[in-house]
């Protein structure tokens, strides 16, 4: 998997937005609470209304780097 196939992904999730929410991340991965928030650690994050928007590109790289790791 490439990072850039991940972003696609998450902006398909996203509705083709440049943020995505913690349950955006969730539903791209088919993953849990602890999954998501372990991948969103430390990121920046926009605050819009009541829901943090993570810029994609952050959240790609951080989930190319942690499966490269594995």
């Amino acid at each position: 998997m490439t990072k850039t196939s991940i972003k696609k992904a998450l902006q398909r999730a996203a509705g083709g937005a440049e943020f995505a929410t913690k349950s955006d991340i969730k539903k791209c991965l088919g993953c849990g609470n602890d999954r998501a928030a372990e991948i969103i650690k430390g990121l920046d994050f926009i605050r819009f209304s009541r829901k943090k928007l993570y810029d994609i590109e952050d959240v790609a790289a951080r989930i190319f780097d942690n499966t490269e790791a594995s």
